[in-house]
């Protein structure tokens, strides 16, 4: 999976403030190019997937990521 450039990353507080319906935001950045990263976790109620972006866990909306093209493990 990939994440296009200029696609705004997000890191949440770990605890969420009670009455509080979206997690508050922590730290954020921004990537530079797209760049490849590993899915670490994608719960189906949210509409966050975790991934693993330059060695830290980030948060980012699914509809953002997308398949590296061509890399079929099938292909030979």
């Amino acid at each position: 999976m990939f994440v296009p450039s200029d696609l705004t990353l997000l890191q949440f507080a770990d605890k969420l403030v009670e009455n509080l319906l979206t997690p508050s935001v922590k730290n954020f950045t921004r990537t530079k190019i797209p760049s490849p990263v590993i899915i670490v976790e994608n719960e189906t109620e949210s509409p966050y997937c975790s991934i693993l972006y330059n060695g830290e866990r980030w948060h980012v909306p699914k509809i953002d990521i997308y398949p590296i093209p061509g890399n079929n493990m099938n292909d030979s």
